[in-house]
């Protein structure tokens, strides 16, 4: 059992290419919000995959819009996750579609709030171990 104490903790729990992604998202995210952006696009496309992957569905598509419908509709995943991973495509991908927020950070923090059940991790702050 390894003990996740922050939000960098928690992105390594996931595996390297998400922890590398995430570490990069936040080191950038005040330098070149966009690149950060595509960081953290990138993680959440990572994780559609490996969901895929683990329910063994081939999905067919490469855009994250349909991949994330498609796990609904096989079944995999919740309506509430299918709105969450939704809500963080939106807010990942203004970098791709020249977008700009006025609170980088705050996409950030959103990102990761929605993507993961409630209670699981606050960005920054301590949270509980992981078995």
């Amino acid at each position: 059992m390894s003990v996740i104490k922050t939000d960098i903790d928690l992105s390594n729990f996931f595996g390297e290419f998400i922890y590398d992604c995430y570490r990069t998202g936040v080191e950038f995210i005040n330098i070149h919000p966009d690149y950060a952006l595509l960081k953290f696009r990138d993680i959440l496309s990572n994780l559609v995959v490996s969901i895929a992957d683990q329910s063994k569905v081939e999905i067919s598509t490469q855009r994250l819009f349909d991949q994330i419908d498609y796990l609904h509709d096989c079944q995999i995943i919740s309506w509430s996750l299918k709105g969450r991973l939704h809500e963080a495509r939106k807010l990942v991908s203004s970098a791709y579609s020249g977008e700009r927020e006025h609170s980088y950070r705050s996409n950030v923090n959103t990102f990761f709030l929605n993507a993961l059940p409630t209670g699981v991790c606050t960005p920054g702050v301590h949270v509980q171990s992981i078995s």
